[in-house]
């Protein structure tokens, strides 16, 4: 049974509030450069991935509601399909050109929401950050959107791949300044242009990862797209 926008949108902020409570509980959570995160206006927010629980980590701290890309094979049963509808998830076929989803995401984006994606498309092993893949740039380049940053810190030995229960350890989560569109403006509309805007995107976010593990801030002003 299908339910409207509205009724899914008040799921969002209850399972925020619930989401809330226990990563506090558990994770400890702390989250900083939350001001760079417009009020208004369509963007991506593009977060790396370690872990299952990234996706609700990532809009935890903001008031805006986000919206974010999930494989549609999450969606096991009706209950699922509930929950996974409550918290705004765009369910993708990977591997294949889900052109409903890709404008569904394009639309939403032109209308003003933030939509959350993980550049390097698969959860990464130990914390590492993996390279950017192409599926971020399309949106942008297509979208024409703006990007915010954002680092998770130790999501990956919170609920580390294969794990059932979370383990205690304090997260951080760190937004850094949006990347505006126009720097990327001028990068060819293809695959090769859709790589080279995902690497400049993971560049920033390896500038935050380095602010968090006190390695200063080297790449937090960028890399120049080449």
């Amino acid at each position: 049974m299908k339910f409207s926008q509205s009724f899914y949108d008040r799921g969002y902020s209850v399972l925020r509030v619930i989401y809330r409570f226990l990563f506090k509980i558990v994770f400890r959570w702390e989250a900083s450069g939350i001001e760079y995160v417009p009020r208004t206006g369509g963007a991506i927010l593009a977060v790396n991935h370690s872990s299952v629980v990234d996706a609700p980590l990532g809009g935890v701290a903001l008031e805006r509601k986000i919206w974010f890309l999930g494989r549609s094979s999450l969606i096991k049963n009706k209950f699922l399909a509930f929950i996974m509808n409550c918290q705004h998830m765009i369910p993708i076929n990977r591997g294949t050109a889900d052109v409903r989803a890709i404008r569904r995401i394009i639309e939403l984006l032109e209308s003003g929401e933030i939509v959350l994606m993980f550049p390097e498309g698969t959860r990464g092993v130990g914390g590492r950050l993996g390279p950017g893949k192409g599926g971020v740039g399309l949106f942008v380049a297509h979208a024409r959107a703006d990007v915010i940053p954002c680092y998770i810190a130790n999501s990956w030995r919170a609920m580390p791949r294969g794990a059932i229960v979370p383990r205690p350890r304090k997260i951080r989560i760190l937004y850094g300044p949006v990347i505006r569109y126009e720097e990327f403006k001028d990068v060819p509309v293809n695959r090769d242009g859709f790589r080279r805007i995902s690497e400049a995107i993971m560049s920033r976010i390896a500038g935050l990862k380095a602010q968090v593990e006190g390695r200063g801030a080297t790449h937090a002003a960028g890399q120049p797209v080449s």
